[in-house]
């Protein structure tokens, strides 16, 4: 039988079966599972089972529902995950232990929706050689290396003059 167990922010908890095919979770009194948190919504999610697969689905709450730290709109729930209705801490729990990669025939018939969130990782870098589009260039260094060029063609320039100069013939001075 599946379950949630719900602790709530001052760390009491309770312990709430999922008995119908339909449970909705909110802060009013008329969803089946009621959490008095003003964080929570006041219809926040609802929770739907078929067969042995449970989907959790947000239902355009305030403060989001997550899924093991992770932003969803729905989600298949496996044994042990971590579910957050706003700042209330909800640990599923199964007699199945379903894998999420695996589908199964029931849960084939559930269309999953991405969230609508993309969390990029912390350590996240680009090893693109590319800059960025409207990335400002650094005049400095351009300028830099301008002036650069410009030395080395006048230097360049004046010692073939000089090579020039100094290989003319000498003619005698009258």
């Amino acid at each position: 039988m599946a379950k949630l167990t719900i602790i709530l922010p001052d760390g009491n908890s309770l312990s709430q079966e999922l008995n119908e095919e339909k449970t909705t979770i909110g802060r009013l009194a008329d969803n089946d599972i009621q959490i008095e948190d003003s964080s929570v919504s006041s219809h926040h999610a609802e929770i739907l089972m078929s067969g042995s697969s449970v989907l959790l689905r947000d239902l355009n709450s305030t403060n989001g529902t997550t899924v093991n730290d992770n932003p969803i709109s729905e989600c298949i729930l496996s044994d042990g995950d971590k579910i957050r209705f706003g700042n209330v801490s909800v640990i599923f729990s199964s007699d199945e232990k379903e894998d999420k990669g695996v589908a199964t025939a029931d849960s084939a018939l559930i269309e999953l929706v991405p969230g609508n969130f993309s969390i990029r990782p912390i350590d996240f870098v680009s090893t693109s050689p590319f800059p960025k589009i409207g990335e400002k260039k650094n005049t400095l260094r351009t300028a830099a290396l301008i002036v650069a060029a410009v030395s080395l063609i006048l230097s360049a320039i004046s010692i073939i003059c000089t090579f020039t100069i100094l290989s003319l013939p000498e003619f005698p001075v009258p």
